[in-house]
């Protein structure tokens, strides 16, 4: 079996601006990784050794090509994709509305699709071996009450 080693990686942590993908992102850079980060709050998002920071909003269709170009564009290429983001909604099921819905399928599914779909030809022309990392939930398999919605969305993923 092989080690992966993240020296001089370009890798692209999406929800570097929450708890989960931050800690991804400081293990990343301890490992020597070009990181290009990106999460919906910019000031949230930890300025680290050898990356740069993105704000976007990756329910916005757009905003998934300007996070890859922005990573391709930084460190000559992209090798990987960590997809940390997600977004959670508690409450009973019959309650949930369309719009927090559309949040969670737009956030959990659609963005880190979109990303991955933008990053491709990037990925393909890496002279590493390229890799899209998911992070998903426990719940994606064993939902609670609750938490419909979100165990859709992340078993989905």
């Amino acid at each position: 079996m092989t080690t992966r080693t993240f020296e001089g990686a370009s890798i692209l942590v999406t929800g570097a601006s929450g708890a989960l993908g931050s800690r991804i992102a400081a293990l990343l850079a301890a490992q020597g990784a070009n990181l290009t980060l990106t999460g919906r709050s910019l000031d949230r998002i930890e300025a680290l050794p050898g990356s740069v920071r993105v704000d976007a909003d990756l329910r916005d269709p757009d905003a998934a090509q300007r996070v890859v170009d922005a990573a391709a564009t930084a460190f000559g290429g992209l090798d990987g994709i960590v997809h940390a983001l997600g977004v959670v909604a508690f409450g009973p099921f019959e309650e949930t509305s369309d719009a927090v819905m559309h949040e969670l399928v737009e956030t959990n599914l659609f963005a880190p699709l979109r990303v991955t779909q933008a990053a491709l030809p990037a990925l393909r022309a890496s002279t590493r071996e390229p890799f899209v990392a998911v992070i998903s939930a426990v719940v994606a398999e064993n939902p609670v009450a609750g938490m419909t919605v979100y165990s859709a969305t992340k078993s989905a993923l």
